[in-house]
């Protein structure tokens, strides 16, 4: 299935995202490649998991088009998970079927997560500043205030 592929892209990735680390969470392990046989093994795990698998391959076509109801979208511009380019216009055709009310909105330094990104991949997570986007918490709020009116 392509798995020894993968994992070798995967060991390049989370070895690149090594000197991002802050100091104290590289002390939790004893060098740059225990960190990566760790975090590769542990991805690799996850990655083979028949559900993963399944949620991977998923399409939400015939869900998005059953949505009849105002509709918020939201995309990062750095997400590197669901990307705006591949699934904007789709998502818009599907949900256009039975939806009225649609609104689309990216911010275009977030992440998957809605968090302002360097690169945008999960390994930089753990990296990041836990705090949301500017605008990401008044967006929802005015959104579903607009719902309730």
């Amino acid at each position: 299935k392509g798995w020894e592929k993968l994992e070798a892209s995967l060991r390049i990735e989370i070895g690149a995202s090594w000197d991002e680390l802050p100091p104290l969470t590289q002390k939790n392990f004893e060098n740059k490649e225990a960190f990566v046989k760790k975090v590769c093994s542990e991805n690799m795990k996850q990655l083979q998991q028949p559900w993963l698998q399944y949620f991977a391959t998923y399409s939400p076509k015939k869900a998005l088009q059953k949505i009849n109801c105002p509709t918020l979208v939201l995309f990062g511009g750095k997400d590197l998970q669901v990307l705006m380019s591949q699934n904007k216009k789709p998502m818009l055709k599907a949900l256009q079927k039975n939806c009225k009310s649609i609104t689309i909105k990216e911010f275009p330094n977030s992440n998957h997560i809605f968090i302002d990104a360097k690169s945008g991949s999960p390994t930089e997570y753990a990296t990041l500043e836990k705090t949301f986007s500017s605008g990401f918490l008044e967006l929802l709020k005015e959104w579903s205030l607009k719902q309730i009116d």
